[in-house]
């Protein structure tokens, strides 16, 4: 909304700012107007939703505003561009941007990936280095997109050949730990450097780009349907006082009110409480009848009490004569919109400070090749005045291939983006600086088309590599020196190595040996293994290298080393001139070996079934109990997929908690569920279960599994009789409700007809006698709400607490203004809850917390902790507190602790948070003595 369509009371909000000017807070602004702090803060919102001020919090509960720099029109028209501009450049050249990367060695290890894939895939980035590309893209990448086995199939297809680029499109799946998201691939092999023969793989972010595409059609969908059927706008008509004549069903289904219920209601009806008092209502319509039309946005109320942001055109009908008649009043739900932009604007400041603080020379091209942008890294390396860079193009900067040869037009690579429309990737070039020096570059140019596949920009990205190049040619150098003192062999050691004569004496030994045997080359050279280490004579060693030397065949063994203190795998390679000898440091292995014949020992004593799977979710061990349990035997489990007893849905969810756990997320997974038994029988189980690691570092999953077939009917009885017991609550309550009535109804008639008549004690005795109806009214009330905690909650969904607690505080305002109480809250979290339930939690013990605060201004202080996997919810003040002997006593129903002389109340308000906190699987307790305050606590699991 620009200035000029501003409301005369938006605009003179405004004019109290000047542009970059100090910030102001919300108070200020209100003293100025003089107005209240509800209606100055309305105005300050709207205004930052119109785009003419920005505001952020200040403190716990306050907030200041002020007036951004306005651009002029051609500033904002290329800001407007560089959301898309910045995205492909991040994708093509940012290590640390919206790009995940791997780089793959020439076995196709893992060596290296940056933490953005992290985030894209929920990838354990220390699990992955030195991995098994082909195994990441099966176990860890395929299961989180749709389609994994043809990803799968098109990923590995490119290390077989390794060839050629390879460039799709992918959408990850939602789950724990990361986004639903469509992601590009792109990779090609790795020529030349450390990687050679390897691949590297780029995954763009690509769901704006889906998104818009999507918003397109949607939107093509949206205008089809209003003109066939107008669903999607509200549109009815007004009389000339703004009374509701008309309603189409696009305003049924944005505001939720049928025709037969708002048919001569007021506009108003769908305005908030604020923007009635303040007139809005009126005001929009009498500048729609002064003007002819008027455009406005805001909130606007539904028929259940939410709120949409609405877009709304007023527009004045009058007949022949020019006299009102009435309106015609065409409403949108733009509450989506309004915050894809809101998000927009965030991230069009972001990427605007990623281009400049990035670390790397970047420039963006258009499509003739003249220079658009480029940052404050390439103007200062390549000695261009920001006043000039509009008048240059990509050949007035003179780069110089690798023989210091200057590159010509034509070969330069924006020019061959032009022509080709392909991205050139890590082109090697040099250019000279300003001040004379010669650097080395690696520069990358990648093509951005517009919607109908032309060119619309390239974006080039320059990396200066002088010290990379310096340090290759230093270990070339040291590289040659080496060369003909080391052979072939020496080179690929890994192991502990040395080598012998065929007198078996020491003639080398490398680092690794050095350090398993305590010694050094220098101390043993040319000594005898025997005379060295004693145990050479008193073991196997002696017997295995002379076996060695004597038939000229390698041998292998294993033994333990006295002088290490460990065990070792040894290979002897006997040749003509003695010995090389290869050992690895395997005492982990068998210890490993030993625990593992303990275990098994151990889980056969046990009750309970166990079993262990593979990372294949294949058996590989399983107890006598287990087989009992499944009715199976060990030769037919062994092996055996897990889904022999279990469903696909099941395995599925155990591999997603196994993730979960890898992660840190929980300790251990724990599931519910039946097996499907040998003779075709179902048995409920509950097993427990989390990663396991056997045969040299493969993870399976060890797990115990329990027989609650019992447990399950006890729980099926507790649930009926709970059902019960509250169906009895209800209609009792209910019940009581017509007589109650009856009574109240007699005792008002009454008071009016002979009230006049009774004395002073009579009235009293009437007024009690009112009164007590009243609570009694209330009482049953409550016990109504009590009883339909669990029948008539909302099923649980995803709940911001930050949200719910927001709504709380905005309605208990006036209580807290009246009483100047202080509430300071951190951050909370988001769980799986029904809202209207756990806001109720939050307003009575709020409501409590500043209700019993005594003589002094109440103080309330909110946090969440997360401990395990629940979060513990406090809310602390410093009121009156509450005696420990009476602590269980206030979340006993109607028992209440205060008369209703000192505190007012029903005695139900605790009694129901702990029936809600119990329906959330959450405890709640209370920490408190008298005059030191409380602190109320309720678990919510994570």
């Amino acid at each position: 909304m620009s200035g000029r369509s501003l409301t005369d009371s938006l605009q003179e909000t405004l004019a109290l700012f000047d542009a970059c000017g100090p910030p102001q807070t919300t108070t200020e602004v209100a003293d100025q107007l003089d107005l209240g702090r509800r209606s100055t803060y309305e105005r300050l919102d709207r205004l930052v939703n119109c785009g003419e001020l920005e505001t952020k919090k200040a403190g716990s509960n306050g907030r200041v505003w002020w007036r951004p720099h306005q651009m002029t029109g051609a500033q904002a028209a290329d800001v407007g561009e560089w959301p898309t501009v910045t995205q492909s450049l991040i994708n093509d050249v940012l290590d640390d941007a919206a790009i995940g990367m791997f780089v793959l060695d020439k076995e196709f290890n893992v060596a290296w990936v940056n933490d953005t894939l992290q985030q894209y895939f929920g990838l354990n980035r220390e699990r992955v280095l030195g991995g098994d590309k082909r195994a990441v893209v099966r176990d860890c990448i395929a299961p989180v997109v749709d389609n994994g086995e043809q990803l799968t199939e098109t990923v590995l297809a490119t290390y077989e050949e390794n060839t050629y680029a390879e460039r799709f499109e992918c959408r990850v799946t939602a789950g724990e730990g990361r986004e639903a998201r469509w992601l590009e691939h792109r990779s090609k092999p790795v020529e030349t450097g450390t990687y050679a023969g390897g691949r590297v793989e780029l995954y763009y972010d690509i769901t704006e780009q889906k998104q818009s595409e999507r918003a397109r059609r949607e939107e093509k969908t949206q205008f089809e349907s209003l003109v066939d059927a107008v669903e999607e706008y509200g549109i009815f008509m007004l009389d000339a006082d703004g009374y509701i004549r008309s309603w189409n069903a696009g305003a049924e289904q944005i505001k939720g009110y049928a025709s037969d219920n708002v048919i001569g209601e007021h506009i108003s009806m769908f305005y908030s409480e604020d923007d009635r008092a303040a007139g809005v209502p009126e005001s929009n319509l009498a500048v729609a009848a002064e003007e002819g039309s008027m455009e406005d946005e805001g909130w606007r109320i539904r028929a259940d009490g939410s709120r949409f942001w609405a877009n709304v055109t007023i527009t004045a009908i009058r007949d022949a004569d020019g006299d009102l008649k009435g309106y015609a009043k065409v409403t949108r739900d733009m509450t989506d919109q309004r915050e894809w932009e809101r998000r927009l604007r965030r991230e069009r400041d972001l990427t605007e400070r990623l281009i400049e603080t990035a670390p790397v020379r970047l420039a963006i091209f258009r499509a003739g090749g003249s220079l658009e942008r480029i940052n404050s890294v390439a103007r200062r390396e390549l000695g261009i005045d920001e006043s000039s860079v509009r008048a240059l193009d990509f050949t007035a900067m003179n780069i110089y291939d690798v023989e210091r040869s200057s590159i010509s037009s034509e070969n330069h690579p924006v020019s061959h983006v032009i022509e080709t429309g392909e991205p050139v990737y890590d082109r090697l070039v040099q250019h000279e600086t300003p001040d004379g020096q010669q650097r080395w570059v690696s520069l990358t140019a990648a093509p951005l088309f517009d919607e109908d596949d032309e060119l619309e920009r390239i974006i080039v990205a320059g990396k200066d590599i002088t010290e990379l190049k310096e340090k290759e040619r230093q270990l070339e150098r040291q590289r040659d020196e080496l060369r003909h003192e080391l052979d072939e062999v020496y080179e690929r050691v890994t192991d502990a190595f040395f080598a012998a004569d065929t007198d078996l004496r020491f003639t080398h030994l490398n680092d690794r040996a050095e350090e398993l045997l305590g010694t050094t080359e220098g101390n043993v050279y040319g000594e005898y293994m025997r005379d060295s280490f004693p145990e050479f004579t008193e073991r196997s060693f002696k017997e295995q290298y002379e076996r060695a030397m004597t038939t000229q065949k390698p041998v292998s063994f294993e033994e333990y080393s006295d002088t290490a203190d460990a065990w070792f795998e040894v290979r002897a390679y006997p040749s003509d001139t003695g010995l090389s000898i290869y050992f690895t440091d395997i005492t982990e292995r068998k210890g490993r070996e030993r625990k593992l014949k303990q275990y098994e020992q151990l889980v056969e004593t046990v009750w309970d079934g166990v079993y262990v799977l593979d990372e294949n979710d294949r058996f590989v061990l399983v107890n006598q109990a287990f087989c009992d349990l499944v009715g199976y035997d060990r030769d037919e489990l062994l092996g055996k997929h897990a889904t022999l007893i279990n469903s696909e849905t099941v395995n599925e969810a155990a591999n997603e908690l196994e993730t979960e756990i890898s992660a840190g997320k929980r300790e251990v997974g724990v599931l519910e569920y039946e097996f499907e038994t040998a003779d075709g029988e179902t048995l409920p189980v509950e097993t427990r279960f989390g990663p396991y690691e056997y045969d040299g570092g493969r993870i399976g999953r060890c797990g115990v599994a329990r027989d609650i077939g019992v447990r399950k009917e006890y729980e099926r009885k507790i649930r009926e009789s709970n059902e019960r017991l509250e169906q009895f609550a209800y209609i009792a309550s209910h019940d009581l409700q017509e007589p109650l009535r009856m009574v109240t109804s007699y005792l008002q008639l009454l008071e009016r007809r002979y009230g006049d008549t009774f004395d002073e004690d009579g009235e009293e005795f009437l007024e009690y006698a009112i009164d007590g109806a009243q609570r009694m009214r209330e009482m049953i009330d409550g016990l109504l709400e009590y009883s339909r905690v669990s029948t008539r909650g909302d099923p649980f969904e995803p709940v911001d607490l930050n949200d719910v607690l927001d709504d709380v505080l905005a309605d208990l305002q006036l209580q807290i203004e009246e009483t100047n109480a202080e509430i300071t809250v951190g951050e909370l979290p988001r769980v799986e809850g029904d809202a209207s339930q756990l806001r109720q939690v939050f307003q009575n013990l709020l409501d409590n917390a500043i209700t019993y605060s005594g003589d002094e201004p109440p103080w309330v202080h909110i946090t969440a902790d997360r401990h395990s996997e629940e979060w513990v919810i406090s809310v602390e003040d410093d009121g009156i507190g509450i005696d420990p002997d009476d602590q269980e006593r206030i979340f006993t129903i109607f028992d209440r602790l205060h008369s209703r002389e000192e505190y007012d109340g029903t005695g139900i308000g605790l009694a129901l948070c702990q029936r809600i906190v119990e329906r959330h699987d959450g405890e709640i307790s209370v920490d408190s003595k008298p005059g030191e305050g409380a602190m109320f606590s309720f678990t919510l699991p994570t």
